[in-house]
């Protein structure tokens, strides 16, 4: 370490040379990248602090709503989430569940919960006789069912926050609003899969609700949406993309929202959990089909995805460019430190807020493997002509 006392080695360090410029500008550029996507997209992302009290406050009274879930072999979560949906501060719901051909118990639980509780309604496709069924199909039975106009969506393993979830959904109902937005975090293990998927998970949570904020809504997430039936009606349903066995959520906002019909609820009394993927190869299972229909997004919510993965693009050229040009250390070290502390502490603050913060402690690890397993899963997916549910 006597190095370090040696004036010289400062010196040198320090020193600048003017072929150093060319990187420096790239590294400007690629800074100004980030900071144009922290502050017109992530910034906009700010969950309330809330207490025990607070409630929202509608400007009317509010609307009955039809909550409805899809359910395939779904036994143990229906019996731990059943209650939760059902007990619901609401003054006027029905809980509408379409047993999706399972072939496990789920149907007598429903029916036993049926029988207790005059607010949930089932909806029983037989798998004896529904071949060719699907998400987009039991929720298209399930709306015929539903008996209001008002239509909230969840999936069969998601519990929400709090009692007041359908309270917070059906205040932003404004006149004019025939969609709503929400967050689903997802609970994951301790590990570090665990910090992959919830890094993964805020970055979607952060573009998709930083986009709608700036009016541009492209995604939602089945397991928290809302929207008027006569806005499913107005774009004919799913018929869109019918063919394609996912995208109920992502393909449906697309043809449905607009930069003024959809609101979003931030608030964490509205969240809803959801178990993430237990091991790699659901999750790489899971990542294939949403990044599959993504090839099917428009080129404009294409470009706009596209601004932070070509920013981290363009700071890792600058910093591979700039140590490899210099052999003074001092300027590319401040070049990657600035843009690194400055994401890791926004997205460790997101992440603590959307309840997503496994990944902070190895924050730079992740930002590499995002990269790389990114990299990695496009190429698969480029590949891949059809996706199975």
């Amino acid at each position: 370490m006597e190095f370090l006392m040696d004036p010289e080695f400062w010196v040198a360090s320090a020193s600048w040379n003017p072929i150093e410029l060319k990187p420096l500008l790239v590294f400007l550029f690629a800074l100004a990248l980030l900071l144009t996507w922290l502050i017109l997209v992530v910034h906009r992302v700010r969950i309330p602090r809330t207490s025990p009290s607070d409630s929202p406050a509608p400007l009317g009274p509010l609307p009955p709503i039809s909550l409805v879930v899809s359910a395939h072999n779904e036994r143990e979560n229906l019996k731990q989430n059943l209650d939760a949906w059902l007990g619901q501060d609401y003054p006027d719901f029905e809980v509408v569940v379409i047993d999706d051909r399972s072939t496990d118990e789920s149907h007598l639980v429903l029916l036993q919960k049926q029988q207790e509780n005059h607010k949930l309604q089932v909806v029983y496709l037989d798998p004896d006789y529904v071949k060719n069924g699907g998400k987009k199909l039991a929720l298209t039975l399930g709306f015929k069912k539903a008996k209001h106009a008002h239509l909230v969506l969840c999936d069969a393993d998601c519990k929400p926050s709090s009692d007041q979830w359908l309270k917070h959904m059906a205040a932003a109902f404004q006149p004019g609003i025939e969609m709503v937005i929400a967050s689903s975090p997802l609970i994951v293990k301790k590990g570090f899969l665990g910090g992959v998927i919830h890094f993964e998970t805020l970055l979607t949570h952060l573009h998709f609700l930083g986009w709608a904020l700036r009016n541009k809504p492209y995604m939602g997430l089945g397991r928290n949406l809302a929207y008027l039936r006569t806005a499913y009606d107005r774009v004919g349903g799913f018929s869109q993309h019918h063919h394609i066995p996912a995208g109920d959520d992502d393909l449906f906002v697309q043809s449905a929202a607009t930069a003024t019909n959809t609101a979003i609820v931030l608030n964490a009394e509205a969240f809803t959990f959801s178990p993430g993927a237990q091991n790699w190869k659901a999750y790489t299972k899971q990542k294939i089909r949403h990044l599959w229909v993504g090839k099917l997004y428009p080129g404009q919510v294409k470009r706009n995805l596209s601004l932070f993965p070509f920013t981290l693009l363009a700071l890792l050229a600058s910093w591979i460019y700039w140590w490899v040009q210099t052999s003074a250390w001092i300027y590319p070290a401040l070049a990657t430190a600035l843009p690194l502390i400055v994401l890791w502490i926004v997205l460790h603050r997101k992440g603590k807020q959307l309840q997503m913060n496994q990944f902070s402690a190895l924050f730079p690890l992740h930002l590499i493997f995002y990269g790389l397993w990114y990299l990695y899963m496009g190429i698969r997916v480029f590949f891949t002509k059809r996706i199975l549910w």
